[in-house]
Protein backbone atom coordinates (compact mmCIF):
# COMPACT_ATOMS: atom_id res chain seq x y z
CA UNK A 1 0.00 0.00 0.00
CA UNK A 2 3.16 2.31 1.17
CA UNK A 3 4.87 1.86 -1.94
CA UNK A 4 1.50 2.24 -4.29
CA UNK A 5 0.50 5.79 -2.70
CA UNK A 6 4.15 6.54 -3.37
CA UNK A 7 4.12 5.88 -7.26
CA UNK A 8 0.91 7.26 -7.20
CA UNK A 9 2.52 10.85 -5.82
CA UNK A 10 5.51 10.53 -7.79
CA UNK A 11 3.40 9.96 -10.65
CA UNK A 12 0.95 13.47 -10.15
CA UNK A 13 4.05 15.49 -9.57
CA UNK A 14 5.85 14.20 -12.66
CA UNK A 15 2.59 15.00 -14.70
CA UNK A 16 2.83 18.06 -12.97
CA UNK A 17 6.00 19.07 -13.91
CA UNK A 18 7.11 18.64 -10.59
CA UNK A 19 10.31 15.83 -11.27
CA UNK A 20 11.62 13.72 -8.83
CA UNK A 21 15.67 14.11 -7.99
CA UNK A 22 15.87 12.55 -5.33
CA UNK A 23 14.45 9.79 -3.16
CA UNK A 24 12.47 11.80 -1.37
CA UNK A 25 12.25 15.13 -3.34
CA UNK A 26 11.03 16.84 -6.14
CA UNK A 27 10.88 20.05 -7.75
CA UNK A 28 10.12 21.89 -10.98
CA UNK A 29 13.56 22.68 -12.93
CA UNK A 30 15.47 25.11 -11.15
CA UNK A 31 13.51 24.88 -8.07
CA UNK A 32 15.63 22.16 -6.37
CA UNK A 33 16.31 22.63 -3.15
CA UNK A 34 20.44 23.57 -2.61
CA UNK A 35 19.98 23.17 1.30
CA UNK A 36 19.04 19.36 1.34
CA UNK A 37 21.49 18.65 -2.15
CA UNK A 38 24.44 20.07 0.13
CA UNK A 39 24.16 16.54 2.33
CA UNK A 40 23.34 14.23 -1.04
CA UNK A 41 26.63 16.06 -2.56
CA UNK A 42 28.53 15.86 0.13
CA UNK A 43 29.39 19.71 0.59
CA UNK A 44 30.51 21.41 3.60
CA UNK A 45 27.54 22.95 5.70
CA UNK A 46 27.46 24.72 8.99
CA UNK A 47 24.70 24.48 11.57
CA UNK A 48 23.18 26.68 14.52
CA UNK A 49 21.35 25.72 17.71
CA UNK A 50 20.10 22.83 19.61
CA UNK A 51 20.48 19.59 17.98
CA UNK A 52 22.20 21.66 14.76
CA UNK A 53 25.19 19.51 12.60
CA UNK A 54 27.87 20.62 10.40
CA UNK A 55 30.01 19.21 8.30
CA UNK A 56 33.42 21.51 6.89
CA UNK A 57 36.43 20.15 4.92
CA UNK A 58 39.65 19.22 6.62
CA UNK A 59 43.09 21.14 6.03
CA UNK A 60 44.54 17.46 7.16
CA UNK A 61 45.83 15.05 4.48
CA UNK A 62 44.72 12.30 6.31
CA UNK A 63 40.68 13.30 6.61
CA UNK A 64 38.56 14.93 4.15
CA UNK A 65 36.10 16.43 6.49
CA UNK A 66 34.61 16.81 9.97
CA UNK A 67 31.36 16.87 11.00
CA UNK A 68 30.17 18.46 14.60
CA UNK A 69 27.16 18.36 16.13
CA UNK A 70 25.53 20.48 18.98
CA UNK A 71 23.86 19.03 21.80
CA UNK A 72 20.01 17.51 21.39
CA UNK A 73 18.39 19.07 24.30
CA UNK A 74 18.48 22.86 25.23
CA UNK A 75 18.96 22.45 28.70
CA UNK A 76 22.53 20.82 27.87
CA UNK A 77 22.94 23.07 24.61
CA UNK A 78 22.65 25.96 26.93
CA UNK A 79 25.50 24.93 29.60
CA UNK A 80 27.34 24.92 27.21
CA UNK A 81 27.51 21.28 26.34
CA UNK A 82 30.70 20.42 24.26
CA UNK A 83 30.38 19.96 19.75
CA UNK A 84 30.81 15.83 19.29
CA UNK A 85 33.09 15.88 16.67
CA UNK A 86 33.36 13.19 13.68
CA UNK A 87 36.64 12.49 11.85
CA UNK A 88 35.61 12.16 8.29
CA UNK A 89 38.70 9.81 6.93
CA UNK A 90 38.97 9.07 3.01
CA UNK A 91 37.40 5.60 3.01
CA UNK A 92 34.63 7.11 5.00
CA UNK A 93 33.79 9.62 2.38
CA UNK A 94 33.69 7.83 -0.25
CA UNK A 95 31.70 5.27 1.63
CA UNK A 96 29.24 8.51 1.63
CA UNK A 97 29.49 9.37 -1.81
CA UNK A 98 27.73 6.15 -2.60
CA UNK A 99 24.78 5.81 -0.18
CA UNK A 100 24.20 9.65 -0.44
CA UNK A 101 25.18 9.65 -4.58
CA UNK A 102 22.56 6.78 -4.83
CA UNK A 103 19.39 8.90 -3.34
CA UNK A 104 19.97 11.25 -6.22
CA UNK A 105 18.49 10.12 -8.94
CA UNK A 106 21.54 11.18 -11.30
CA UNK A 107 22.99 8.94 -9.22
CA UNK A 108 27.04 8.47 -8.69
CA UNK A 109 29.08 9.58 -11.47
CA UNK A 110 32.11 6.25 -10.88
CA UNK A 111 34.50 9.10 -13.06
CA UNK A 112 33.65 11.73 -10.28
CA UNK A 113 34.46 9.10 -7.03
CA UNK A 114 37.54 7.58 -9.60
CA UNK A 115 38.83 11.37 -9.37
CA UNK A 116 38.40 11.78 -5.40
CA UNK A 117 39.22 8.53 -4.16
CA UNK A 118 41.62 6.96 -7.07
CA UNK A 119 40.80 4.39 -9.93
CA UNK A 120 40.42 1.24 -7.32
CA UNK A 121 37.52 2.92 -5.84
CA UNK A 122 34.78 1.49 -7.83
CA UNK A 123 36.30 -2.15 -7.71
CA UNK A 124 34.21 -3.38 -4.79
CA UNK A 125 31.13 -2.39 -6.00
CA UNK A 126 31.56 -3.43 -9.66
CA UNK A 127 30.51 -7.04 -9.04
CA UNK A 128 27.17 -6.09 -6.81
CA UNK A 129 26.41 -3.13 -9.19
CA UNK A 130 25.94 -5.74 -12.22
CA UNK A 131 23.97 -8.21 -10.09
CA UNK A 132 21.47 -5.22 -8.85
CA UNK A 133 21.34 -4.07 -12.17
CA UNK A 134 20.16 -7.96 -13.61
CA UNK A 135 17.37 -7.33 -10.90
CA UNK A 136 16.30 -3.69 -12.77
CA UNK A 137 17.42 -2.42 -8.99
CA UNK A 138 20.19 -0.58 -10.26
CA UNK A 139 21.52 0.87 -14.09
CA UNK A 140 24.53 1.37 -15.26
CA UNK A 141 25.19 4.05 -18.15
CA UNK A 142 28.86 4.42 -19.01
CA UNK A 143 30.46 5.70 -15.86
CA UNK A 144 27.08 6.15 -13.87
CA UNK A 145 24.68 4.10 -11.22
CA UNK A 146 21.36 5.16 -10.26
CA UNK A 147 18.55 3.57 -8.63
CA UNK A 148 15.58 2.64 -11.01
CA UNK A 149 12.51 3.23 -9.89
CA UNK A 150 11.78 -0.07 -8.50
CA UNK A 151 15.20 0.51 -6.94
CA UNK A 152 14.07 3.68 -5.01
CA UNK A 153 10.86 1.98 -3.97
CA UNK A 154 13.50 -0.87 -2.52
CA UNK A 155 16.42 1.33 -1.48
CA UNK A 156 16.70 0.42 2.08
CA UNK A 157 17.19 -3.54 0.55
CA UNK A 158 19.53 -2.44 -2.33
CA UNK A 159 22.01 -0.59 0.21
CA UNK A 160 22.32 -2.91 2.27
CA UNK A 161 21.80 -6.21 0.07
CA UNK A 162 25.23 -7.07 -0.41
CA UNK A 163 28.82 -7.16 1.84
CA UNK A 164 30.60 -6.32 -1.63
CA UNK A 165 28.92 -2.96 -0.92
CA UNK A 166 31.00 -0.75 1.01
CA UNK A 167 30.02 -0.56 4.26
CA UNK A 168 27.85 2.42 5.00
CA UNK A 169 25.70 1.67 2.50
CA UNK A 170 24.35 -0.64 4.67
CA UNK A 171 23.99 1.89 6.89
CA UNK A 172 20.31 3.00 7.63
CA UNK A 173 22.49 6.68 8.89
CA UNK A 174 21.36 9.55 7.51
CA UNK A 175 22.47 12.99 7.65
CA UNK A 176 20.09 15.83 9.81
CA UNK A 177 17.32 12.82 10.53
CA UNK A 178 16.46 11.30 6.84
CA UNK A 179 15.64 8.70 6.06
CA UNK A 180 16.84 6.17 3.07
CA UNK A 181 13.22 4.65 2.28
CA UNK A 182 10.49 7.82 1.79
CA UNK A 183 7.88 8.85 3.70
CA UNK A 184 5.31 8.83 1.64
CA UNK A 185 2.38 10.55 3.20
CA UNK A 186 1.88 14.28 1.82
CA UNK A 187 -1.08 15.94 1.01
CA UNK A 188 -0.45 19.33 -1.05
CA UNK A 189 -3.38 21.63 -0.54
CA UNK A 190 -1.93 24.21 -2.70
CA UNK A 191 -3.09 24.52 -6.66
CA UNK A 192 -0.51 22.08 -8.45
CA UNK A 193 0.00 25.40 -10.70
CA UNK A 194 1.34 27.06 -7.22
CA UNK A 195 3.47 23.87 -6.02
CA UNK A 196 7.38 24.36 -7.08
CA UNK A 197 8.85 21.67 -4.83
CA UNK A 198 7.77 18.60 -2.99
CA UNK A 199 9.22 16.53 0.10
CA UNK A 200 7.93 13.67 0.67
Amino acid sequence: MSADFYAEACGRLEAAGIRQYEISNFARQGAESRHNLKYWERKPYFGLGVDAHSMLLSVRTDLTGVRFAAADDLNSFLAGAPLEVTEVPPERAMEEAFFLGLRLNRGVDLRAVAAEFGESSGAAVTGVVDELAEYALLERRDRHVRLTAQGRLLSNEVLKSSSALPRCLRRQARPTGQFCFPPIFMRVSLPESDIQSADL
